[in-house]
């Protein structure tokens, strides 16, 4: 039975019969590959059957008006997700990238914050900046 990375053989048994073949199953996914077991007790094809590793997929950080998307990197691994705070009432929303590099849900969006909501916000800020210097 050859040894082949990134994948699985069927049958897993040790040795085939004449003319039997193994299935050679890629974990990233490619198409099945065969190996023939001959007369002479070779298999076919005689050179090395390769496997690529699994390719992570990635999402890229997407543009959102009226918020802060964290982290501030330009993509995130599949499996890890996306903070979204919108600016109007604080409003937290999640993207998680998926194994197919898409994120889920595909968008959210966070409304504009209103006329006495960005008054409020800029006096918690000067107020907040004032606390600092002082």
């Amino acid at each position: 039975k050859p040894d082949v990375d990134n994948a699985t053989l069927e049958p897993s048994t040790a040795t085939i019969e004449d003319g039997a073949a193994y299935t050679v199953k890629c974990t990233n996914g490619d198409t099945d590959k065969y190996l023939l077991c001959g007369s002479d007790g070779n298999l076919t094809p005689a050179g090395p059957i390769t496997c690529e590793a699994d390719q992570k997929k990635t999402c890229d950080k997407p543009a959102i008006n009226n918020a802060i998307v964290e982290p501030d990197t330009g993509s995130i691994e599949d499996g890890a997700t996306y903070t979204v705070k919108c600016l109007s009432f604080g409003v937290e929303k999640f993207l998680t990238c998926g194994s197919d590099g898409y994120l889920t849900p595909s968008s959210v969006t966070c409304q504009e914050m209103s006329g006495a909501g960005k008054l409020a916000l800029s006096t918690l800020l000067m107020a907040a900046v004032a606390a600092l210097l002082y």
